[in-house]
């Protein structure tokens, strides 16, 4: 857990915070990505605490690329659609991408060739998921290594 993330877990942190911890993700997406995303994502747990600041946090979501921990049914501007439905995949109902997988889905569609090295959980299958559901290609070549 990091240190400069870990008070973004802390349910009573975060609800005495309000806007002040959304202000404080929104800095810290724009200085250091990674460290942004992370208070989000630990923020994401305790969503409830943020009722009034409802589309606030949809945006940071939004802007930390993370499309799948959008809420059904937000309530979304025509610009915020877009951006989401670019992060959908073909043939595949009600699964959003993030922005990662979403840039290499886009080659892949667009015919680019890839090669995808990518930690575990990035969400390697799910891409292979929704470019076979897709239909666009009737061969597709996946090597995996045999020892990790």
């Amino acid at each position: 857990m990091s240190d400069s993330t870990t008070q973004f877990s802390d349910r009573r942190w975060l609800k005495e915070q309000g806007f002040s911890a959304l202000a404080e993700m929104s800095r810290l997406l724009d200085d250091n990505p990674n460290i942004g995303r992370d208070a989000l994502i630990r923020s994401l747990e305790h969503r409830d605490i943020f009722e009034g600041y409802t589309e606030i946090l949809n945006a940071l979501t939004q802007k930390a690329g993370l499309y799948p921990y959008l809420p059904a049914g937000s309530k979304l501007n025509t610009s915020d659609l877009v951006n989401y439905e670019y992060h959908t995949a073909e043939g595949l109902d009600d699964i959003f991408l993030h922005s990662a997988q979403a840039r290499v889905y886009r080659a892949l569609m667009d015919g680019v060739s890839v090669i995808l090295s990518a930690p575990t959980s990035f969400g390697k299958s799910l891409l292979i998921d929704a470019i076979v559901a897709s239909g666009k290609f009737d061969c597709f070549v996946v090597i995996v290594p045999t020892i990790a």
